[in-house]
């Protein structure tokens, strides 16, 4: 579904976090995938939707008003800028610090700039500010609304993921062709490393909680009917790690539906301020 962000930046921007941590991390991630980002707002809240360069994965960001400490715009907009460059203003801050961005277009000296403040928690009368040049880009943005049915919803714990990921890695497979097959049911998620270069078979399977329930067997080598299963490179699998980073220890969503351009989604809690989606292309046939 389409985010109204109107024809032009007529309406200004505020708001204050004490998240930065989360927010630096999710923006690290993201440079992996995209330089440049665009950040959309209106008065509900923040958002961003990214597709990548080769198409195999796209990111869905919503942030709600409410999870900021404070947030104000009167008006819909749109901000594109250098990824990096909000990096740097944030990294090295503590976890504790808080930081307010703010924009207005009526401004005639700053109207094409991103104002970042931050404010030190070890020093509270100091602020350091940092100004962030911004770029012409597209204005059209998507809110994640999945048209195709949702056949199942579980919880992963982020970490059990990202060891799977690294193990496959750490073995030495060339990356670049290694399919990852997940095959997902109400019972059972599974993931397997099905044509790795060293290693042939690397296989990692988690019960959900209906499947602890129903007392299935976790040791059998196929799951069973009504399993949605579809492939996947490793090398995008690496990617959307640098998103789990931002929780460690945190559970992630996997939401597997019946669409062949994106039959997966990723969601990914940021800290307390809303959430990330990735969306990840199949290995097709071809």
């Amino acid at each position: 579904m389409e985010i109204d962000l109107g024809e032009e930046n007529k309406y200004a921007l505020c708001f204050r976090t004490g998240d930065i941590n989360a927010l630096t991390k999710m923006f690290q991630a993201v440079k992996d995938i995209e330089k440049i980002i665009r950040l959309g707002y209106n008065p509900d809240g923040l958002y961003m939707n990214e597709v990548g360069s080769d198409s195999n994965i796209a990111i869905f960001g919503t942030f709600p008003a409410i999870n900021f400490h404070e947030y104000k715009a009167d008006g819909p907009g749109i901000l594109c800028f250098h990824t990096g460059s909000f990096i740097s203003a944030l990294i090295n801050n503590s976890q504790r610090d808080e930081v307010t961005v703010s924009y207005n277009p009526n401004l005639k000296k700053k109207k094409n700039e991103l104002i970042i403040t931050i404010k030190r928690e070890s020093s509270s009368d100091t602020d350091i500010q940092y100004s962030i040049p911004l770029l012409e880009g597209e204005r059209s943005m998507y809110e994640w609304k999945n048209s195709a049915i949702i056949k199942y919803v579980v919880m992963v714990k982020s970490d059990i993921i990202q060891s799977f990921i690294s193990t496959i890695i750490q073995t030495g497979s060339d990356t670049s062709d290694t399919v990852v097959k997940i095959s997902i049911n109400e019972n059972i998620v599974c993931f397997e490393c099905i044509d790795g270069v060293f290693v042939s078979n690397i296989r990692l399977a988690i019960m959900t909680d209906k499947g602890k329930q129903e007392g299935v067997s976790i040791r059998k080598k196929s799951i069973t009917d009504g399993t949605v299963s579809k492939k996947f490179l490793v090398r995008f699998m690496n990617q959307i790690i640098k998103f789990m980073n931002i929780n460690t220890n945190d559970s992630v969503t996997l939401y597997m539906a019946d669409d062949d351009s994106y039959p997966i989604i990723f969601q990914i809690n940021v800290g307390s301020l809303g959430c990330v989606r990735i969306a990840m292309g199949p290995v097709t046939d071809n």
